[in-house]
């Protein structure tokens, strides 16, 4: 893997940290959260805050899950380990940095106060939709009112949002002494199936005329894999690995990120569920 496809990894891993928070549900939680506060007695605790927090650990736990995937298909390397630490600090580390964790959960925790404020151009177009563009005191008691909700709910959302941050943020910082002292054995399909295996899913493609040069293409060959793993019992091998395992099995060919099982029926082409079923077929 090349410095540039490394630097892209992780750019991608910085744009998820922020984008995955899905802001169309956390918006009205916190909203909905925010306005009951005034009906409530003191200490009461709303319903809708256990949904809050269950939203937010769904995030965190799918953020670990691509940070995880992220260490696994990335070589370690001193480039990698440089871009690994700038993506924990947020700012070019030293690998044996002393890193305080606590304070980098709480500015990045800053970072996504986005996700509960209504922005600018989102306040001037309730604005111009109402009465108030007719009277410059009325605008402005709709100003500070719009600012006072965005701090309301800042409030209801900071506290659980800074403690699943911190979750991610812990993880990563252990994952990353692992992902330095783990061997590095690159995952190959004929160390997932053995030859033997191997060997049959291979003559049954080449008898269904499935291969990367065939009319069929690529996608086929990748369907015809993921048919070999469910047939034999096999845990299908994360999206990032696919493209170099494909290569070393098909060197003469080229793959990329699009090389991937997909694992929701429901998204799957026609032609994937063809080659698919064809290849479980002829393995059972």
């Amino acid at each position: 893997m090349t410095e540039h496809e490394i630097d892209d990894r992780f750019m991608k891993a910085q744009q998820m940290l922020h984008n995955a928070w899905d802001e169309s549900k956390l918006f009205p939680l916190a909203d909905a959260i925010a306005k009951s506060w005034e009906f409530l007695d003191e200490g009461m605790v709303p319903i809708s805050s256990m949904g809050l927090r269950d939203h937010l650990r769904h995030c965190s736990a799918l953020i670990i899950g691509k940070l995880e995937e992220l260490l696994e298909t990335v070589p370690y390397g001193d480039h990698s380990r440089l871009r690994a630490m700038e993506l924990l600090t947020g700012k070019p580390t030293a690998w044996d940095a002393s890193i305080d964790l606590t304070a980098r959960a709480e500015v990045f925790t800053g970072y996504l106060q986005h996700l509960v404020h209504i922005d600018a151009d989102d306040a001037m177009a309730l604005y111009m939709e109402t009465e108030y563009y007719r009277s410059t005191p009325e605008a402005d008691k709709l100003l500070k009112r719009l600012k006072k909700e965005d701090h309301s709910r800042w409030l209801v959302v900071q506290r659980d949002l800074q403690f699943e941050v911190l979750r991610i943020f812990q993880y990563f910082h252990g994952a990353l002494r692992d992902w330095a002292n783990a061997p590095e054995v690159p995952l190959t399909f004929k160390s997932i199936f053995g030859p033997l295996e191997l060997g049959r899913i291979m003559r049954e493609m080449t008898d269904l005329g499935i291969g990367p040069k065939a009319a069929k293409g690529k996608n086929d060959v990748v369907a015809a894999l993921h048919a070999g793993c469910t047939r034999f019992g096999k845990k299908l091998p994360r999206p990032g690995h696919w493209p170099l395992m494909l290569a070393e099995l098909f060197p003469d060919t080229k793959w990329n990120e699009k090389s991937k099982p997909e694992e929701r029926p429901s998204f799957r082409t026609k032609a994937y569920k063809a080659a698919y079923k064809a290849m479980l077929d002829r393995l059972t």
